[in-house]
């Protein structure tokens, strides 16, 4: 009876480590969330690109690795969009929203 709750143990903890190979927690990578400051995002995130810039609102994006293949546009990398209004996080997206701004979506979204 050992030996059985012994091997359940074992492929329950082989099958969760796969499992989180092939769904990354974005969390892990990703420090960002609705309402944050952006302050705070830019404390967190070291390589940040600014990609719109307006009185009230900011765009930054952030070009992530997808070496696992979440997100990916082919190229192995993808990149996510976060938006600013009054120096406030209010939505993250991969670029959907850019054309409420007024700026080109990426051709890969279209």
């Amino acid at each position: 009876m050992r030996s059985v709750k012994m091997l359940v143990a074992a492929i329950s903890i082989l099958l969760g480590s796969c499992m989180s190979l092939q769904f990354p927690c974005e969390n892990t990578y990703e420090k960002a969330y609705l309402g944050m400051s952006e302050k705070e995002f830019m404390n967190k995130h070291l390589q940040v690109k600014m990609e719109y810039l307006s009185s009230e609102t900011i765009i930054y994006s952030i070009r992530y690795n997808a070496e696992d293949g979440f997100g990916s546009n082919g190229d192995g990398t993808y990149k996510k969009y976060y938006y600013f209004l009054h120096r406030e996080l209010i939505e993250i997206d991969q670029g959907q929203s850019l054309i409420n701004y007024g700026l080109q979506v990426p051709e890969e979204l279209m």
